[in-house]
């Protein structure tokens, strides 16, 4: 609730600066970047809540980048 009334304060107050960012470049900023696909997500989610039910829990979140991009490759 903290992050809410500070969020809130900042917008009343103008406080927050406009952002100008382009579409060229946000594509710029994902040039090299790794894309998941919601098929891939999906993939990840399967690992996580199978991992999870061994361990007695809803799901076992990857935390590791990397696991997550050899997960989405297989």
């Amino acid at each position: 609730m903290d992050t809410f009334r500070i969020i809130k304060h900042h917008l009343e107050c103008d406080l927050l600066p406009e952002k100008k960012t382009s579409i060229e470049d946000v594509k710029l900023a994902c040039k090299d970047a790794e894309i998941v696909t919601y098929d891939d997500w999906l993939k990840i989610d399967e690992v996580e809540r199978r991992r999870g039910s061994t361990l007695g829990k809803s799901r076992e979140k990857v935390l590791s980048k990397e696991e997550m991009l050899k997960i989405k490759s297989n």
